[in-house]
């Protein structure tokens, strides 16, 4: 791994929010030592879970692990610690602004989405030279979304342990379950679209300047707006459908983006990794390939 401004990035951020995002973590399930065990093995099933899906999918190119395991790490830890740090500002802007009513939906949805995104962004650069087509970008936010996704139930879970009177093991592990039945895989789907739209802003040639922005910026804006969604407090005859319909239609884009580009990814994993000086040397612009290579499976 060379080191340029966006590994230099992600390794100060990382320091930084390893720090922030721990300690808060340890202040919330201080209380709750049971909580801390019921978490690490809800976070184990959860993660053997996704990366026996990973593996399985083409999106899996050959050296992705170790920028899976980088996307995991911002998730849980940095997505997590600017959420913690900025929840309470930007629900004051909101009350203040006259939005309450957008709370709950908003202070949830926009900080985690942009962090993700920051994170993919940052990321896509520094694996790119083995995540150079758009469905990599898929892979990334999928990562970076799971790992916040476990880090907000091991969180969740300590809470949930604090209000059982009965026992703390019993309270974190409902709460695992509670939470995995309503809305599981909603911050990687989230995050996934992200990834992938801003992976094609990066990779895809001959496209416009102002179709990079508008499908970048765009793919960002619908998590968002379907983070939003599911955080919305929507009238109780209504909750439930909203929540059902939000999850299954963010399911049904993340399936037709696999499944679009399923065959051009499972060609593409024949392909050779670029050398280090094709993939370090050249950043994406327009009109240029990324890196020097065929672009026809990324068309």
């Amino acid at each position: 791994m060379r080191k340029d401004v966006f590994t230099w990035t992600y390794i100060v951020l990382a320091v930084v929010c390893l720090v922030v995002g721990g300690l808060m973590s340890a202040m919330t399930l201080a209380e709750t030592p049971d909580a801390v065990a019921v978490g690490v093995v809800g976070a184990v099933i959860y993660l053997t879970v996704f990366f026996a899906i990973m593996r399985f999918l083409p999106i899996w190119r050959k050296g992705s692990l170790i920028w899976v395991i980088v996307s995991l790490y911002w998730g849980a830890f940095m997505v997590i610690s600017t959420v913690m740090i900025t929840e309470l500002a930007f629900s004051d802007i909101l009350k203040e602004a006259g939005l309450g009513r957008f709370e709950a939906s908003a202070t949830g949805a926009i900080p985690e989405e942009l962090a993700k995104a920051l994170g993919i962004f940052v990321i896509l650069f520094m694996a790119r030279r083995v995540w150079d087509r758009p469905w990599h970008g898929l892979l990334a936010g999928l990562s970076v979304g799971m790992g916040f996704e476990v880090m907000e139930n091991f969180v969740y879970s300590g809470g949930g342990a604090l209000y059982n009177a009965t026992s703390d093991v019993q309270g974190a592990t409902e709460m695992w379950i509670l939470r995995t039945g309503l809305g599981f895989g909603l911050h990687p789907m989230c995050a996934g679209l992200a990834g992938f739209g801003i992976a094609s802003a990066l990779m895809l040639t001959n496209k416009s300047m102002l179709w990079r922005l508008m499908v970048g910026i765009g793919s960002v804006l619908g998590a968002i707006v379907f983070h939003g969604w599911w955080n919305f407090q929507w009238p109780s005859s209504l909750q439930l459908v909203a929540v059902i319909v939000d999850w299954l239609a963010l399911l049904a884009v993340t399936i037709v983006l696999l499944v679009k580009n399923w065959s051009k990814a499972k060609r593409d994993k024949k392909r050779p990794l670029p050398s280090h000086k094709e993939a370090w040397d050249l950043i994406p612009v327009r009109d240029t390939q990324y890196p020097s290579v065929p672009t026809t499976a990324a068309q």
